[in-house]
């Protein structure tokens, strides 16, 4: 009867869902210096590129932007509405591009991490591969994922503002990154490594006060101090 029991024990003891726990992903980029993204286990996660950080923390996503006077941060949403403002170098009429689709291709083991290929493509031709990815759907992941994917679509909706925002090629990369954890994009970015370990707090924290759009765009307006 004991014996029954402690194998019942075991046995629910292997079915559990993993505890979360702290990570850190390492990306290489090509020509371009390395992406770190870490994920609490509360759920809270960031990615930091250069000087630039994204943020979230519940289902609120913030963006940590620097400049000679320190660090300030807002809303994702208020950051890229006053960057939109500017229209200058605004590119005329919609761009002219064809439907994309995403396509699963088998799987692929990055870093020690198994993910399902991806490639898109245009819908009327499937066997033009326009970009591929790799992609894992490991619960655990989860929070790493959805930071990474805070950091590309905050670029390229930025980077896309002056064509009226993204075209149908951007929207198909971005529907990659929200399909789970990213863990390479054609060559331009791909996992190094995960590193276990509990990460401070304060690495999660906000600056303060938090800009709204005015605050912001004042911010922004200030010229730069040599």
């Amino acid at each position: 009867m004991i014996r029954l029991c402690l194998a019942a024990v075991l046995m629910l003891a292997a079915c559990s869902p993993a505890k979360p726990e702290d990570m850190t992903a390492h990306y290489a980029r090509e020509g371009q210096g390395a992406l770190v993204v870490m994920a609490a286990a509360s759920g809270d996660a960031r990615a930091s590129a250069g000087d630039t950080l994204f943020l979230r923390k519940g289902d609120r996503e913030y963006v940590v932007l620097k400049d000679n006077a320190g660090s300030f941060a807002a809303t994702v949403d208020d950051a890229l509405a006053v960057f939109g403002e500017d229209k200058s170098g605004a590119l005329a009429g919609p761009r002219a591009q064809p439907d994309y689709a995403l396509t699963e291709a088998g799987s692929e083991t990055v870093a020690g991490v198994k993910g399902a290929v991806w490639k898109g493509h245009p819908r009327e031709v499937p066997s033009l591969k326009s970009f591929d990815g790799v992609v894992s759907t490991n619960p655990a992941l989860v929070p790493l994922g959805r930071a990474l994917a805070l950091q590309t679509r905050f670029t390229v909706m930025r980077n896309s503002a002056i064509a009226g925002g993204p075209g149908k090629f951007e929207k198909a990369m971005l529907d990659l990154f929200a399909k789970g954890a990213v863990l390479r994009f054609n060559q331009v970015l791909k996992l190094e490594r995960i590193d276990k370990a509990p990460i401070p707090a304060a690495m999660f924290a906000l600056p303060q006060p938090l800009l709204g759009r005015d605050a912001l765009r004042a911010r922004l307006s200030q010229p730069s101090k040599e």
